[in-house]
């Protein structure tokens, strides 16, 4: 699954998360065994959730370094523009003295 999460998201669902997990703290449970089970599970989708914090980090970071490097490679391609203008003025006067010396 590679889909995009927005971290603002994230976070409101582990704060209803971690509120879920207190009230459930509080509840009285007529079995015990329910009670563990609901914490289990609740504990189980906080961690998903710290794992996808970390995936939308990660995400984040590489998006971040793809615009640096595409940045990098427009500078680049400017800088190559700018040469082979250079290169067809230089072949442009070039032209003119040839013509004269034949």
């Amino acid at each position: 699954m590679n889909a995009t999460v927005d971290p603002a998201l994230l976070q409101r669902i582990q704060r209803h998360v971690n509120a879920l997990k207190a009230d459930v703290d509080s509840l009285a449970f007529e079995v015990e065994i329910d009670r563990e089970a609901v914490k289990e599970a609740l504990q189980d989708v906080e961690a998903a959730l710290e794992e996808l914090e970390k995936r939308v980090s990660r995400v984040e970071k590489g998006m971040k370094r793809l615009q640096d490097e595409q940045g990098a490679v427009k500078l680049n391609q400017e800088d190559l523009q700018q040469r082979v203008t250079q290169v067809e003025e230089q072949m442009i006067s070039a032209i003119p003295q040839i013509s004269c010396g034949n």
